[in-house]
């Protein structure tokens, strides 16, 4: 099987490289509540790690053929799927080309900003991109690994047919409550979470 594969969810013929298509989210990405059983699962606690106190800008890779090409969904790409690519980008010593993008593409978290500025990563010009757009540019990956939280599976994009799928369920940062020290207690945890799990994605793919 070819290492790169066509990012796309339609089952009839696909339209040639930026053409368009008239499709709803839920008819292009045919959605029916398949995500979680579907792709491989991460489930498990994760340390907190000692983090740097001056945010550095994560600069995208050039992609090359030698380089993993991976692609992290979740439904608004304004928060788990950011942080996803961010650490990968971060973690992956330049064997991985690294994206994010969501079905809807909403406003970049503010609260997810602050949390990876912690953690020594600035996103706070990062846009929010849709999948669509990147299947329109003719975009290519050899992994999808979707971050929606359990109780969203159901609106995660999937992707028949690739080499490599994996769901990795978080918990929604967009549904926190409380005071914002309490938001941003839940938000280290999911980042750390996340962090843990791209790690341990670089350690299956060494």
């Amino acid at each position: 099987m070819s290492k790169s594969l066509m990012v796309s969810a339609f089952h009839g013929s696909l339209p040639p490289s930026g053409g368009s298509v008239n499709l709803s989210p839920a008819e292009a990405f045919g959605l029916g509540g398949q995500c979680a059983c579907k792709m491989k699962t991460r489930h498990g606690d994760n340390p907190l790690e000692a983090k740097e106190n001056t945010p550095t800008r994560i600069e995208y890779y050039n992609e090359g053929d030698t380089m993993t090409k991976v692609l992290f969904l979740c439904v608004h790409n304004s928060a788990r799927s950011q942080m996803a690519e961010a650490f990968l980008k971060k973690h992956g010593g330049g064997r991985f080309a690294s994206e994010s993008a969501g079905l809807e593409p909403g406003k970049l978290n503010a609260q997810v900003v602050r949390a990876m500025a912690e953690s020594g990563i600035d996103i706070s010009n990062n846009p929010t991109k849709s999948v669509f757009d990147l299947r329109a540019a003719g975009k290519t990956y050899d992994v999808v690994v979707t971050v929606c939280s359990k109780e969203a599976a159901e609106r995660c994009p999937i992707f028949p047919g690739l080499a490599e799928q994996h769901h990795w369920p978080f918990d929604d940062p967009s549904t926190f409550k409380g005071s914002d020290d309490e938001i941003m207690v839940r938000m280290r945890s999911v980042r750390d979470q996340i962090e843990t799990a791209v790690q341990d994605f670089i350690k299956q793919h060494s």
